[in-house]
């Protein structure tokens, strides 16, 4: 709850004037899911995964309220590091995962998925990013953490 007070908060005070915040977001309708891994999901949960993802992001563009977790993360000598949450997600590309995966149900409520984003490239520092979706579908939680390439 106090999490997403200070969300809130933030998105009220930047009023979300970020370069990033100014680029628009590709519409659900372009996520591209084909040449993306599927693990535990059908096609349809992931698009449908990944535009709730994009919606977020519009939302929060435009300046509406989100009541869900935020946080992101990367190594401790990475630059992207002392990036903000908010900049990390509104600056994400979820319309061409590399990988979605759901992970097996621990509560009934929340369903966890892990998507995959690699926006350099194969071989390069991937994002893996953490979604918990509710009871009712709506986005609980999103943590995302810059990492290293998976070695070769």
């Amino acid at each position: 709850m106090r999490t997403r007070l200070i969300v809130c908060l933030l998105v009220a005070l930047t009023g979300v004037t970020s370069h990033s915040a100014a680029q628009s977001s590709p519409s659900a309708d372009e996520v591209r899911i084909s040449g993306s891994q599927l693990r535990g999901l059908a096609p349809e949960e992931a698009q449908s995964l990944i535009a709730k993802l994009v919606e977020a992001q519009q939302n929060l563009r435009q300046g509406r309220l989100a009541y869900f977790d935020l946080l992101s993360g990367a190594p401790a000598s990475y630059e992207t590091n002392a990036t903000a949450p908010m900049e990390t997600f509104l600056a994400a590309d979820f319309t061409e995962p590399f990988s979605v995966q759901r992970f097996p149900e621990e509560n009934a409520s929340w369903k966890p998925y892990r998507l995959i984003l690699t926006p350099n490239g194969l071989g390069q520092a991937v994002w893996q990013v953490e979604v918990v979706l509710g009871f009712y579908e709506q986005i609980e939680r999103v943590e995302m953490f810059y990492r290293p390439p998976p070695p070769h």
